[in-house]
Formats: structure tokens, C-alpha cells, sequence
């Protein structure tokens, strides 16, 4: 995923997987495949020209000099010797694939696939001819025909990436139970691909499966411990499962090996408040060690990133519900980053105006909601979350029925439900 292993999606044949090349003795034959093998493919180009000077039917010689140039990315050359080679042999499949693989390096899809479905014809029951045409069929969008060949694939001899592919494809049909199948098939063939597992997860996400999926996770996280995003995604399902130290100790593994991840000390700031949000559940004790983490990690993922405004706010709904004062420094670098962002200052300025009436005890005036509603036209509170500043006031006695007032108000900003 950039971030985790790549399956090779489509299947080419090289130098040495020509069938039969024990049965040729000429020697310059020998010696360009030789080349070949040794990476001297400009050598051995020359020499394969010397043999079809001799023999210009031999028809392994003009495939092992498509090889040659399909080596030195000359996939115009390539492409003319390997028709050269099925116009004399019709029947050596390596020569259709590596064509397919031009036709494919090249996004040329549809003529891949119907080089493929040519070649089928002439020699049926291919295994690669049909994983190859399931590959072109899914960047086709040809989902349902891309599992047809898959499936035939598989009869002649089960693949680890016909699976890998059925998977995905599933995956993008919702079929989620028949993605797992096909994943789980594919771990049969090889269990030590991390993004298999990385993908049986992300399946397990999807259907809301959270622990199922952190096993998953786990074990793509053992056969690649160095990929964050495993990491990322344990800490993501343990926070839906209200795990949060659980969650905490992925996300600082994935800051160990990404520093600057900015998300990921977001998370663990989220996990330290729900720690201690959950811990006592008011806002009479507290868990101030838990709440002390959390403003670090918010702290940390501004450094990173200053422009992050979703933790400034979180920082300042703190600060409120502590009953403490925005921090001075906080509030230079938001105005500078936000000024001029109309949801941000909405954010904002409901939050200090909450401030305000606690400290005031004055009652929000129709003017004051007036100029509200005047500079946030059109602006929502985007699944905002009412559950501290409620219970905040809720400690309250002098100022409980104007923020209780004015709380109504704000709410009235929420963004209806679709």
C-alpha cells in the first residue's frame, strides 16, 4: 500500500523459462542465452542476429532476443521478435505473455486481453492465459468475468494470486464473506505474506468484525514489523472497541517508525482523553495524568503540523471544560493559521463565547445571536460532539442556565442529517 507489498499482477515469462532449450546444441544459440542469463543483453542481441542469419525459422531464437530487448526496455523490438516467433511457432505461450506484458506496461488493456483470449484458443486450459485475462478484466471494471477467470485458473492448478485477486475483487462487490474465503485460501498456498493478512483485516474492519480484524493485523504486523500502517489500523480498531491503552501502544509504535505522523498523535491524544473521560465519567475527579498525555499528543501533532486545526479546537474544548484559559501561545499560531477559515473561527468563537457566559453569567442576546448566524451563514458544526461542554455543564450552578441557553443555540448550527 506504497505502504505494504505489491503483488505482481501479471504473470511474464523471462530467459530461462523456455521450454526445451536443452534440445538446441548450436553454439551461438548457447552463448545468447548465456548473455542473457548474465544480464549482457546487448551482447546477446548481436548473436541472436547471427543465428536467424543462419536459421531465420528458428523461432526460440527470436523469443530469447525478445527477451533481450524487453531487458533493455526496447518494447517496440521486443514486441516485433516475439511475433516473429509465434508467426513460426503459433504455440509457444512465453511469446504471448511477454507480448500481453508490453501490451500491459504500455495500459493498452484491451489489446492484452485479446492477444490472450487469440493465444487461449490455440492452446486452451493456459493457467497464466487466464490469470492474466482476471487481472485485465478487474482494471477493466469487468469484476464479475475478472472472477470467471480466476476461478478457471485455479482449476488447472490453485495460485496464491488468483486468490489474492478473487479477494480484492469480492472486496469491491461487497461480497465481504467470499473475500475472506478467497484470502483465506490464499494463506493456505503461502502464509507468510503480510499484506495477505493485511487485507483479511481490513475485510474484518469493513464488516465491523474489530477483533477479528486486530488478529489480523497482528499477524501482518509479525511478518512486517517495520509497515506503520498495520500498526495504524490495530490502534483504529481497538479505539472501536472503547481498547483504549490497547489502542495507545499501536499508535506509539507507528510514531517510533513514522515520527512525523501527525494522525497518529492525534489517536493517541483521543485515547488519553477517553481514558480519562471514561475513568471517573465527570468532571469532578480526574485522571489528570491521562488528560496531561492527551494535551501533550495534541501539542505534538501541531508542532508536526501547525495548520492541523481539528486539535487546536480539541486543545481550546479542554482548556474550557478544565475551566482554564486558552493558552496564549496556542491562540497567536490558530489566528495565524485560521483567520481567514470561516468553520475554524465558528469552532471557535462558540467555544470562547461558552467561556465568556461561564465567567459573565450574562445571558445570550438576540443581537449576539443575530451576528452569529450574520458571519456563519451557511457553516455547520460537522459531527460535532456536545458530550464534554454537557458535562461541564452540569458542574455548573450560577452559569448553568445561560450556557444551558446558549448550548441550544449552538446546537441549532449541527448539520442535519442527510
Amino acid at each position: 500500500m506504497k505502504k505494504i507489498i505489491v503483488i505482481l499482477l501479471i504473470f511474464s515469462h523471462g530467459a530461462l523459462s523456455l521450454p526445451g532449450d536443452g534440445e538446441l546444441v548450436a553454439t551461438p544459440y548457447i552463448k545468447g542465452t548465456t548473455y542473457n542469463q548474465m544480464g549482457a543483453y546487448q551482447e546477446a542481441v548481436s548473436v541472436f542476429k547471427e543465428v536467424l542469419n543462419t536459421e531465420p525459422n528458428n523461432d526460440k531464437a527470436y523469443y530469447q532476443m525478445g527477451v533481450s530487448y524487453l531487458a533493455l526496455k526496447q518494447q517496440d523490438k521486443a514486441m516485433n521478435a516475439f511475433e516473429k516467433s509465434i508467426e513460426i511457432n503459433p504455440k509457444n505461450p512465453s511469446s504471448y505473455l511477454n507480448i500481453g506484458l508490453i501490451y500491459f506496461k504500455k495500459k493498452q488493456y484491451k489489446k492484452a486481453l485479446k492477444l490472450y483470449q487469440r493465444a487461449n484458443k490455440i492452446m486452451p486450459n493456459n493457467q497464466d492465459f487466464y490469470y492474466n485475462m482476471g487481472v485485465i478484466q478487474e482494471i477493466l471494471g469487468k469484476n464479475t468475468k475478472a472472477i470467471e477467470m480466476h476461478k478457471k485458473s485455479i482449476e488447472i492448478k490453485p495460485k496464491f494470486s488468483s486468490y489474492y485477486h478473487m479477494g480484492i475483487i469480492y472486496g469491491k462487490l461487497k461480497q465481504h464473506q467470499k473475500a475472506l474465503d478467497a484470502y483465506q485460501k490464499a494463506t493456505d498456498i503461502n502464509n507468510l505474506i503480510a499484506e495477505i493478512y493485511f487485507r483479511i483485516g481490513r475485510t474484518y474492519e469493513i464488516m465491523a468484525q474489530h477483533q477479528k480484524a486486530i488478529d489480523s493485523y497482528q499477524i501482518a504486523a509479525s511478518l512486517d514489523q517495520k509497515n506503520p500502517i498495520n500498526y495504524e489500523e490495530i490502534g483504529f480498531n481497538n479505539m472501536a472497541l472503547g481498547q483504549y491503552q490497547e489502542a495507545i501502544e499501536a499508535y506509539q509504535k507507528v510514531v517510533k517508525i513514522k515520527p512525523d505522523d501527525y494522525i497518529s498523535y492525534y489517536s493517541i491524544a483521543n485515547s488519553y482523553y477517553e481514558l480519562h473521560y471514561n475513568k471517573d465519567n465527570a468532571y469532578g475527579t480526574k485522571s489528570y495524568n491521562n488528560l496531561y498525555e492527551s494535551i501533550k499528543a495534541y501539542k505534538q501533532a501541531i508542532k508536526i503540523k501547525p495548520s492541523f486545526k481539528i486539535a487546536y479546537i480539541n486543545l481550546f474544548e479542554l482548556s474550557l471544560v478544565q475551566n482554564q484559559a486558552f493558552e496564549q501561545d496556542l491562540l497567536v499560531k490558530f489566528q495565524h493559521n485560521f483567520a481567514n477559515n470561516r468553520q475554524a473561527m465558528m469552532e471557535f468563537d462558540m467555544l470562547s463565547t461558552l467561556k465568556k457566559i461561564d465567567t459573565t453569567k450574562q445571558l445570550l442576546n438576540e443581537k449576539q445571536k443575530q451576528n452569529f448566524k450574520d458571519k456563519y451563514k451557511g457553516i455547520h458544526f460537522n459531527n460535532w460532539s456536545w458530550r464534554e461542554i454537557e458535562q461541564w455543564i452540569n458542574t455548573k450552578t450560577s452559569s448553568k442556565a445561560t450556557l444551558e441557553s446558549a448550548l441550544t443555540f449552538f446546537k441549532t448550527f449541527d448539520k442535519p442529517n442527510n
